[in-house]
């Protein structure tokens, strides 16, 4: 448990947690529910050569945004975990991860998207945090 506002975080740590949660949405969004995710947003596959995102999205910019969300997330886990163990980071990332996904599904009632699409998203959350937690814990123990 924090006790203090003063903890000591693994800034490689942190990194290495960025980049795990970077690659893993990656592969969450693209390989392994790829199809599925752009049919639940009524988007066609794309041609070869042609961006996966909506029209007026860039990918750059997209990449980007992700990757500075994955520091932010890392970050505050590191913070929230102290000088505990990857058993510890990783309960700490479940019980965050559960928490956002909570808040999407709240949101979730009103945008009027599928199911589908909404356990994909808390899917990627759930695991993502759980994992970045059990890798901040082991830098950090």
């Amino acid at each position: 448990m924090v006790d203090s506002l003063s903890v000591n975080v693994s800034w490689l740590g942190i990194i290495v947690g960025a980049i795990a949660l970077f690659i893993l949405g990656g592969i969450w969004y693209m390989p392994l529910f790829g199809k599925v995710y752009r049919r639940e947003l009524g988007l066609s596959e794309p041609g070869e050569g042609e961006s996966p995102l909506p029209p007026g999205k860039t990918l750059g910019k997209a990449l980007a945004g992700q990757f500075i969300a994955s520091l932010a997330i890392a970050g505050l886990l590191a913070w929230l975990i102290g000088n505990e163990s990857a058993g510890h980071g990783a309960v700490v990332g479940l019980v965050g991860g559960v928490l956002v996904a909570a808040a999407l599904t709240q949101l979730h009632q009103f945008e009027g998207k599928t199911l589908t699409h909404l356990l994909i998203n808390v899917g990627y959350v759930v695991v993502g945090l759980t994992a970045v937690g059990a890798i901040l814990g082991a830098f950090q123990a």
